[in-house]
């Protein structure tokens, strides 16, 4: 009987030993980095191309991939055949040089030398397809799919604090104006050495200030934002000369690479969830 006892003791501390062993074998949850600029998200993730993305996501999930951030339903990729027929582009001379030389098919371009939140009200541009148009009137004309804004180089003039409730105010407006369509905020480009040191309000320091702005307004859902300054910069964080001849504007042969870089980062998916 004695001996039965001893046997039922350790048999029940083998048990024991056993259970702890598997409880604290369990891999632990990874603890979630703090200072992340992400708007305080409950739940975010910085992805990169071979991310694996076998295990199924979080439904509250926010991916932040090459700095343009994804809500649910969203995801960032080539864009298919036809992505463009519903977008419009509204912007400066540099959005000019895309519309001519970017390759990007079946867009409605309101774009002109000079155009800024300061004057875009007052402009009637020639829209091809359309005709000598103001801007209010071309976003009633139609329900847009997307709308992709560059603008504020010729703002820069301005108080920068002005200047960024002026963008905020334009990008409602657009929000209001076009409840359906998805925006697409691209980065203003930088200038070059010789135009930033010698610019008392176009200069580098100036645009970056504006492009953090710019980049703080996106949301993930209906406001997105295109950081594309890598595609030009020297490692000084300048235009770089090989891409320009007059530190401002890129050459023509070089706005194909800036819309090949927009075509590869299309917007896709929606906020609403099947």
């Amino acid at each position: 009987m004695y001996m039965k006892k001893i046997l039922y003791s350790a048999l029940v501390l083998i048990v024991l030993v056993a259970a702890a062993a598997i409880i604290y074998s369990r891999p632990k949850a990874p603890v979630k980095p703090a200072g992340s600029n992400t708007n305080n998200a409950s739940n975010v993730i910085e992805v990169s191309d071979d991310a694996d993305d076998s295990e199924p996501l979080p439904e509250d999930l926010i991916v932040i991939k090459d700095g343009i951030k994804l809500g649910t339903g969203f995801t960032v990729g080539e864009a298919p055949e036809g992505y463009f027929k519903n977008t419009l582009f509204i912007g400066d001379s540099r959005f000019t040089g895309l519309q001519t030389y970017g390759r990007i098919d079946g867009a409605l371009w309101f774009c002109s030398t000079g155009l800024g939140l300061t004057t875009y009200e007052k402009k009637d541009i020639n829209v091809e397809g359309v005709g000598t148009i103001k801007l209010s009137k071309l976003l009633h004309r139609k329900a847009y799919d997307r709308i992709y804004v560059c603008m504020g180089i010729n703002d820069l003039g301005y108080d920068m604090g002005k200047l960024k409730t002026r963008f905020t105010d334009f990008i409602e407006m657009l929000k209001k104006e076009c409840p359906s369509a998805l925006i697409v905020i691209v980065s203003n480009l930088h200038v070059g050495k010789a135009r930033s040191d010698r610019d008392q309000w176009v200069n580098n320091t100036r645009l970056n200030d504006l492009n953090a702005h710019l980049e703080s307004m996106q949301d993930g859902k209906t406001v997105f934002y295109i950081e594309t300054n890598g595609l030009f910069d020297n490692a000084d964080g300048d235009m770089d000369t090989t891409y320009t001849h007059d530190n401002v504007h890129i050459l023509g042969k070089y706005y194909t690479v800036w819309g090949e870089y927009i075509k590869a980062h299309a917007i896709l998916g929606s906020s609403q969830t099947e």
